[in-house]
């Protein structure tokens, strides 16, 4: 049987002994000390000071501002109607704030507290060990500290913070602040416009609904930015960010990440190091940033930009634009009308499907038209042309070009803008697959039979019933063209 203590209406000063007690202790402001057993303590009515002791106490402080410390013991602590202050002691306990807008304090201690801030806007610190923490309603803030803690920040716009140790975080509904620091943490922004961090180490991190900023720290993060346009971040570490719904932007920044744009019209900077871009469906645009890059634009008119490195750009379905930028760059258009610009470097342009644009820029380039009429201009550099099947318009511009044509491309009908014949550095004119000199006796019966110079000094040469090329006499060579170009076929 418990010994019981009554306070007055009056401020008391009342100490249990050193079993059970029963504390009742009324009216008015009262400092109550419970003693070293599993005690009960009513604080009832007043600004009451209340400290359970040793053992598992229940400590309810009731109406009034109150401070209740739970000291040694795995205690429950209510805090009751009031702005209380309630601190748990160095065990296990359980920390309940008043409820009703009341804006409380908890200190949960050394133990493993299970702590709830009910209503009002309130504060949360878990100590050490292992913690879980509710803000309930109200604007709240929660500490992690160390341990491996759970926070909740309830409705309202919180902040939460996870401090040492492997946390997990739920902002719950409303613009919510979240602070994963250092561990592997899980964070979630629930419903909101909220605003997470991971910190330190790998962490799991996923926004929710509404549009929310997310950055992953240091280590390798998982990062998703739900529902909402969203803006999300890797910093250091291997990445790996999903857009998800909506309009968003993702930074790669350092090391190698993959960034998935998911639905939208979504931007994505790969940054340092060799990294994985995919746009997905919607009107993309996709920056490589320095390093070794992957381009995907998959559905939609995508835009392609690989900057520095040694890059793959595929633009997928769509009208797309890529531009290698620096480095040795392969560029596929896909399906759909495609602009790709090689840009600096030795690099591979392959059309694909569609009515394509094609330039090399600068450099020793291989451009290739595949299905489709394209248009390719090699520009600066020894450049090689392949129109493929179609109406194809091809120029070569400035060094020694190469103009390729396959006797497997299907239908073709190939114009050649400004083919030189002169000099050390001219262009070459490709048919070996053809094989043409095997129905002829020599080239001159090739000529007379397969080669015809139009009335404005033009060349047409048929290769079969269904292809041929026109090379245009842009240097005004008239009758002499046929015989200079002769010496610059590849027979």
């Amino acid at each position: 049987m418990p010994k019981r203590f009554f306070g007055t209406s009056a401020s008391d000063i009342i100490s249990g002994h050193n079993g059970k007690d029963l504390i009742l202790a009324k009216a008015d402001s009262d400092e109550i000390s419970a003693g070293n057993s599993a005690d009960v303590v009513f604080g009832q009515s007043g600004d009451d000071t209340i400290h359970g002791g040793d053992g598992a106490d229940r400590l309810i402080g009731g109406v009034g501002a109150d401070v209740l410390f739970g000291d040694s013991g795995q205690d429950t602590i209510f805090g009751g109607p009031g702005d209380d202050v309630i601190l748990g002691g160095d065990t296990n306990g359980s920390l309940e704030g008043s409820g009703g807008g009341i804006n409380d304090k908890l200190w949960g201690g050394s133990g493993n507290d299970q702590m709830s801030g009910q209503g009002g806007n309130d504060l949360l610190y878990g100590g050490g060990g292992d913690d879980s923490m509710s803000g309930g309603e109200g604007l709240d803030r929660l500490f992690g500290s160390s341990g491996e803690d759970e926070l909740s920040g309830g409705s309202g716009s919180d902040a939460l913070y996870g401090g040492i140790g492997n946390d997990d975080l739920s902002g719950m509904a409303g613009n919510d602040s979240l602070f994963g620091s250092m561990g592997d943490d899980n964070l979630s922004g629930s419903g909101g416009n909220d605003r997470l961090f991971g910190g330190a180490d790998n962490d799991t991190i996923d926004g929710g609904g509404g549009s929310d900023r997310v950055w992953g720290g240091t280590g390798d993060d998982t990062v998703r930015g739900g529902s909402g346009d969203d803006v999300l971040g890797g910093a250091s570490g291997n990445d790996t960010l999903y857009g998800e719904n909506g309009t968003d932007t993702l930074y790669g920044r350092d090391d190698d990440d993959y960034l998935y744009g998911g639905t939208g019209n979504d931007f994505l900077h790969g940054g340092r190091d060799n990294d994985l871009l995919s746009g997905d469906s919607g009107a993309d645009y996709l920056s490589g940033g320095d390093g070794h890059d992957t381009l995907i634009g998959g559905t939609g008119n995508d835009e392609l930009a690989g900057q520095q490195g040694d890059d793959t750009l595929d633009g997928g379905d769509g009208l797309d634009a890529l531009n290698g930028g620096g480095g040795a760059d392969t560029l596929y258009g896909g399906s759909g009308g495609d602009t790709l610009d090689g840009g600096a470097g030795t690099d591979f342009l392959f059309g694909d499907a569609g009515a394509d644009s094609l330039n090399g820029s600068f450099g020793n380039d291989v451009l290739d038209g595949g299905s489709g009429s394209d248009i390719m201009d090699g520009g600066t550099g020894n450049d090689s042309l392949h129109g493929g099947s179609g109406f194809n318009e091809l120029t070569g511009g400035t060094g020694a070009d190469t103009f390729v044509f396959r006797s497997d491309n299907g239908f073709f009908s190939d114009t050649i803008t400004d083919f030189r014949t002169y000099g050390t550095g001219h262009d070459v004119l490709d048919l070996t697959e053809f094989d043409v000199l095997a129905t002829f006796t020599d080239v001159a019966d090739w000529i007379a039979n397969g080669v015809t110079q139009e009335e404005n000094g033009d060349l047409s040469i048929r290769l079969s019933n269904s292809q041929s090329i026109l090379i245009e006499d842009h240097l005004g060579l008239a009758e002499s063209f046929i015989d200079q170009i002769v010496d610059c076929i590849l027979f």
